[in-house]
């Protein structure tokens, strides 16, 4: 590692957008990652300026490692090294055509900012991640991130269409195209997906966009055992209905959701949303703030049974479709013993304008791994990987190994084929915190027996010093090696973060 000399960052510094450079430890703590701190930060608006700054690193051989809003800087291993921390501030559409249903946006654009335009044509890009729409563009690709609609859209490699990125020698790098029927090649660009920037860094991506539906409706479908619950899902996927989305919430899980609420929180008129919003909005624009954001203040408890397993189906269509899933939803419900069927009340007003959400249980869902760390900052969030018949048997195995290690345990399983499983101890001590990486390795090897993979998204950097987060190791690896060298022959991007220390 070459020392950060004042002339080399005399050097840096000049590579950095006006005043927006920092190495004081206050700016610093804001973007360390697991106990690491930077050495010096920088936020950048254009890719010359990220080309420079690679090009610069490549040369004194410093580590780099880009972040959006830094929301999910926490997921993956601690860094190897870390000298420069650089900010992604390029938050533009660079392009959108609604009647092709293509778009293109450069990576620091907030996912939430971005469906707030799309919206106004009706249509709107399906990705998500656990902190809502605060999370950037860039960060969901590198972090492979995804929420409920995985379910009927798929993960971003289903409708990425091309990326432009950064590689480790400083190049600037397109793969992919514009169009939704492309013949560039090797779809090179998927390769960025989930690659937690350690072969590029992103710079734009192309996207297709989907309609917005006309109707949406969500049911709550309540079980009192986790075997119902999962024969209602089966039952839907041997039916003829196709939901947008379906997750199923533990009795547990739902006790942590529901501890998002604030105290005394209650649902507001809409005349006093729109009070909010504009205060939020003036104070905004005092600060320089862009005015579009997300709602600051959170609405009620969602009330999630704690004591039954609630399933949450997500329908959209016309008035007819919708009425068709409800209809046959509910006989499919009954026949699988569940002991209550509702319709969540939807979103109205402001709160239906800002969300691409129907009804708030929705929002609190996909934050599932945020209320873990809201109420349990000690505790281990697994993300399983399983084929959906694996289910039962896969959370059988879980809820045997939590047993062994005492060790309480909240589920949320998206019927698409993952599971979070949370791993909650009573106490940090040393003991504890043993059986708590003896638990995840225990987990890694089920999910491995069982045709799967399992990874710590969400844990204490206590625990990754003691089990990897990236679980089982795979017969891949050698592949993952030879790709990094490629695109990162001096392993400078993001170095250790990702799985076997690359």
């Amino acid at each position: 590692m070459s020392p950060l000399t004042d002339a080399a960052l005399a050097k840096l510094e000049a590579l950095a957008d006006p005043e927006r450079f920092f190495t004081d430890a206050g700016s610093l703590a804001r973007c360390t990652i697991d106990g690491c701190a930077p050495r010096a930060g920088l936020h950048v608006s254009t890719v010359e300026q990220v080309v420079e700054v690679v090009r610069f690193a490549a040369a004194e051989n410093l580590a780099v490692i880009p972040y959006g809003n830094s929301v999910q800087l926490s997921l993956g291993s601690p860094p190897a090294r870390y000298d420069i921390a650089l900010r992604l501030c390029l938050d533009s559409i660079l392009s959108y055509d609604p009647r092709d249903l293509t778009l293109s946006v450069e990576a620091g654009i907030q996912l939430n900012i971005l469906n707030q335009q799309l919206r106004e044509q009706r249509q709107f890009l399906p990705l998500d991640s656990h902190f809502g729409g605060f999370a950037t563009i860039g960060g969901i690709l590198a972090t492979n991130s995804s929420g409920p609609l995985r379910h009927a859209f798929g993960t971003a490699r289903d409708f990425l269409l091309g990326l432009e990125f950064v590689t480790g020698e400083g190049v600037r790098t397109k793969s992919g195209g514009r169009v939704v029927k492309s013949v560039a090649g090797y779809d090179i660009h998927k390769l960025m997906i989930g690659s937690f920037g350690t072969l590029g860094i992103i710079t734009s991506a192309n996207f297709r966009t989907f309609p917005l539906p006309p109707v949406t409706a969500t049911y709550l479908v309540r079980f009192a055992t986790l075997d119902d619950a999962l024969a209602f899902r089966r039952a839907i996927a041997a039916s003829q209905l196709q939901p947008r989305a379906l997750d199923i919430v533990s009795p547990e899980a739902a006790r942590l959701l529901n501890s998002l609420a604030p105290a005394g929180a209650r649902e507001y008129s809409e005349e006093e949303i729109l009070e909010i919003m504009e205060r939020e909005s003036k104070a905004r624009r005092e600060r320089g703030e862009p005015e579009t954001f997300a709602m600051t203040f959170r609405p009620p408890s969602p009330g999630f049974s704690e004591k039954e397993w609630t399933v949450l189906v997500g329908t959209g269509g016309n008035e007819q479709v919708v009425e068709r899933h409800r209809r046959d939803l509910e006989t499919l419900a009954h026949a699988s013993q569940a002991a209550a069927f509702d319709q969540a009340r939807p979103l109205r007003g402001p709160f239906a304008q800002l969300s691409e959400d129907d009804c708030l249980e929705w929002g609190y869902v996909r934050r599932f791994c945020g209320a873990v760390l809201h109420q349990a900052p000690s505790a281990a969030t697994l993300k399983i990987n399983i084929l959906p018949a694996q289910f039962g048997q896969m959370l059988g195995d879980c809820g045997k190994i939590t047993a062994q290690h005492e060790l309480p345990s909240a589920v949320l399983l998206r019927a698409a084929g993952v599971i979070y499983l949370a791993l909650l101890p009573a106490s940090q001590d040393e003991g504890t915190r043993q059986r708590l990486a003896q638990a995840c390795a225990e987990i890694f090897d089920a999910a491995h027996r069982a045709g799967g993979s399992a990874m710590i998204e969400f844990c204490p950097t206590e625990l990754k010093r003691k089990v990897s987060v990236w679980g089982t190791p795979r017969a891949d690896l050698v592949l993952m090696r030879s790709l990094k060298n490629e695109f990162d022959p001096r392993g400078i991007l993001s170095p250790g973060r990702f799985y076997g220390g690359i």
